[in-house]
C-alpha cells in the first residue's frame, strides 16, 4: 500500500485488496490501521508510526490474523521532487 501521512491508503495493489477481501475503491481512502487491524487508530509497533517519528524507514515482523499470517511489514518514507515528506510505501 501506500499510505499518506495520516495512514489513509492512497493506493494498493492486487494480493492487498485480495487478502483484504475487497476491490480496490473500496480500500482508497480508508485507514490502513481500521480496515487490516479492526482499530480506531495505528497498533503501538506500527511501522509507519515509527517512521512518521524518524523520517527514516522501519519494520518488523508480526502475526496479522486479519490477513492470515505473519509478515514483514515496512514503511519507507516517500517524498515529492522538492523534498517533502508524503507518506510511505508501506
Amino acid at each position: 500500500t501506500v499510505l499518506d501521512i495520516d495512514q489513509r491508503i492512497l493506493f494498493c495493489n492486487r494480493a492487498m485488496a485480495e487478502r483484504l477481501g475487497l476491490r480496490k475503491s473500496e480500500i482508497i481512502s480508508r485507514y490502513c490501521y481500521e480496515l487490516v487491524h479492526g482499530m480506531d487508530g495505528p497498533p503501538e509497533d506500527c511501522p509507519h508510526r515509527a517512521m512518521l517519528k524518524t523520517r527514516a524507514p522501519s519494520s518488523i515482523e508480526k502475526p496479522v490474523p486479519s490477513l492470515g499470517g505473519t509478515f514483514k511489514v515496512s514503511a519507507s518514507p516517500m517524498h515529492d521532487s522538492q523534498g517533502n515528506f508524503l507518506g510511505s510505501v508501506h
